[in-house]
């Protein structure tokens, strides 16, 4: 099933187009979002209300999937499960596909713990730090994981002290998104009593 915009504003009244959102944008010149926060002094998921998940413990393969046929997950899916999890707010979900090809979060933790080496690289602020990390993460999963709906999520806390880059997955077997810190991959779940989404790539 592919989403249509029709459908999703059923479900998100404010969705558009890339089209459109272009359009409504001024005309002489581009519109240029600068990042202006400092960077948390410890990774975020350390805070004490944060749901930090033990992969291996927790949730376990299920047998009865395999690499071969993955199911179509619609975007709309992804979307309510994006939505359930950073709340209401004045946030962006970019969406480049209508739908996904589902993977299960315990293949993602093996392929990162594994396979991809992007938590080895040297932080080096303004040239290799926060978003870098996610984005170097978001890219060598998708050639790995054909469809996989990972991304990049920009968010802060609350009291704008800090933002951060992190990856952001879903799992199409729990319906749900959890974030990846691209730096050291640990899975932990977003906190929405003290921080606050700013944009969703997928």
């Amino acid at each position: 099933m592919y989403l249509d915009i029709e459908d999703l504003k059923k479900k998100a009244p404010n969705a558009t187009t890339v089209q459109d959102f272009v359009t409504s944008l001024k005309p002489a010149e581009p519109t240029v979002v600068l990042r202006n926060y400092n960077e948390p002094t410890t990774p975020p998921f350390l805070e004490s209300d944060v749901k930090v998940l033990d992969v291996r413990k927790e949730i376990q393969p299920n047998p009865k999937l395999g690499f071969g046929t993955k199911p179509n997950v619609p975007g709309i899916n992804v979307y309510n499960a994006i939505k359930k999890a950073l709340g209401t707010g004045n946030y962006l979900v970019y969406m480049s596909d209508g739908s996904y090809t589902g993977y299960t979060i315990y293949e993602l933790y093996e392929y990162l713990k594994n396979f991809d080496s992007t938590n080895l690289q040297v932080w080096i602020a303004e040239v290799f730090d926060c978003d870098d990390f996610a984005q170097v993460v978001q890219g060598n999963t998708n050639l790995f994981f054909k469809g996989i709906p990972l991304g990049t999520l920009w968010y802060g806390d609350k009291a704008g002290k800090w933002g951060h880059a992190v990856n952001i997955f879903y799992s199409y077997e729990q319906d749900k998104v959890y974030l990846i810190e691209p730096q050291n991959d640990v899975f932990y779940e977003f906190d929405q009593q003290n921080w606050v989404a700013w944009i969703v790539m997928l």
